[in-house]
């Protein structure tokens, strides 16, 4: 195998980048559901709700961070 072959390996067309954003976000919707989530989409915007007891949660960053870690997952 030459450079050139290796540089066309390494180099990827714009539409697998797209692809592997909208492969991310599948993978995070669908762990956050397992996980016992609702999503919803307001315009642009995905909406999680969970339910707690009746209680409304505020998270802190920390959680968030967490959150977005475990979902993004494989």
């Amino acid at each position: 195998m030459d450079s050139v072959d290796n540089y066309k390996l390494l180099k990827k067309p714009p539409f697998q980048y797209k692809n592997n954003i909208k492969i991310q976000k599948m993978v995070f919707l669908f762990n956050a559901l397992e996980e016992g989530w609702t999503i919803h989409k307001k315009n642009q915007y995905y909406i999680f709700k969970k339910k707690h007891e009746g209680k409304k949660e505020v998270y802190l960053d920390t959680y968030i961070q967490s959150f977005i870690e475990r979902n993004l997952d494989i």
